[in-house]
């Protein structure tokens, strides 16, 4: 299988995200999978950027079997269309806010979820926040 993750940020910069996609990147290659990452620092800064940048890899998106986003829920929006055939499936991390999440980082999540064939939550608070359905939950490290 081939695996296109979709990051902010990538190994070896220090986060809970850019670590867990490594270390899950070296399990999946170990089974035999093909993986590749592409990272906003790639394709661009902000959203309109990265709309516009993003067929400059059109041929990541044509190689991958699967396509997986982690956080980065305004990529699945634009892309889904062109690739409506494809499996796309969502990784939701965390929240660093101190306060409830406002309307819009829910409908954000909402529209992360409906765009894909499968979510993860990392944490189980995300039920609860932002009334997510996980497919599966993670209680990674807090």
């Amino acid at each position: 299988m081939k695996i296109l993750f979709l990051s902010k940020y990538k190994w070896p910069r220090v986060g809970g995200v850019e670590k867990h996609v490594y270390e899950i990147s070296k399990r999946l290659e170990i089974r035999g999978h093909k993986i590749k990452i592409l990272t906003e620092e790639e394709v661009g800064k902000d959203k309109w950027e990265i709309w516009r940048n993003i067929w400059k890899y059109k041929d990541l998106f044509d190689w991958a079997d699967i396509i997986h986003a982690h956080d980065v829920y305004f990529w699945i929006l634009f892309l889904r269309p062109f690739y409506w055939y494809k499996k796309f499936f969502i990784t939701f991390h965390g929240y660093e806010g101190s306060e409830a999440p406002k309307l819009k980082q829910i409908i954000w999540h909402k529209i992360g979820e409906w765009f894909t064939n499968g979510n993860i939550c990392i944490g189980d608070f995300h039920k609860k926040y932002y009334f997510t359905k996980p497919d599966f939950v993670s209680h990674g490290a807090a």
